[in-house]
């Protein structure tokens, strides 16, 4: 299944969504295919998140546009490479790092190169589709992830099915179709010491 997402062909087409935040909301919908010879499928959906909603915060989730089951790859994280550490701990703690997030850029991850030892950091900001870095953490909501980021930097489904987003339905009511995994506590961690004073202190400019 990697190497058929490697190989898609991708297109994004914006569709009106009723149950919206207003009467002109839309959602994206993201479709792939094989070939030009093949026919489009739908693959995932950008739309309000249903886990951001529980946490008070409005913003864009990445849902289901079909069933997924577990093991299926929704993509790889894809993105700007910010740069190549020996440890996940030496990519996280970079001055680079630092001054991405407190520029907004919420979107970095750490992944193995295809080739090689050490590890990449990812800005997934503005990446194209299928949109991974869209995918939201359940943390501080009753959710459970079930999706997974292996080290390589590929989502993939890990519960049994994830239904497709209806437009029928409500944002909460599609919830279930919500992608979301967990970004882990060092990610969190880092956050947080950047709500910190002592952040400041040990930034290298």
């Amino acid at each position: 299944m990697q190497a058929m997402l490697r190989r898609s062909e991708w297109s994004e087409v914006k569709m009106h969504y009723e149950h919206g935040r207003s009467h002109a909301s839309s959602v994206t919908y993201v479709y792939r295919r094989d070939a030009a010879s093949d026919p489009w499928e739908p693959w995932v959906v950008i739309a309000q998140s249903a886990i951001l909603k529980r946490l008070g915060i409005t913003g864009w989730g990445l849902y289901a546009a079909r069933t997924f089951k577990r093991g299926d790859y929704i993509g790889k994280m894809s993105g700007t490479l910010v740069g190549h550490y020996a440890t996940r701990e030496a990519a996280m703690t970079a001055p680079e790092t630092r001054r991405l997030l407190r520029r907004g850029h919420d979107k970095l991850i750490t992944v193995r190169p295809s080739q090689g030892s050490g590890f990449d950091l990812i800005d997934g900001q503005g990446a194209g589709p299928p949109h991974v870095e869209m995918a939201n953490d359940p943390r501080g909501t009753r959710l459970e992830p079930n999706t997974e980021l292996t080290e390589y930097g590929w989502l993939r489904v890990t519960r049994g099915q994830v239904p497709a987003f209806s437009l029928a339905k409500t944002v909460e009511q599609n919830v279930d179709a919500e992608l979301r995994w967990s970004y882990q506590e060092s990610y969190w961690d880092l956050h947080e010491l950047l709500g910190t004073d002592a952040a400041h202190a040990i930034e290298v400019d």
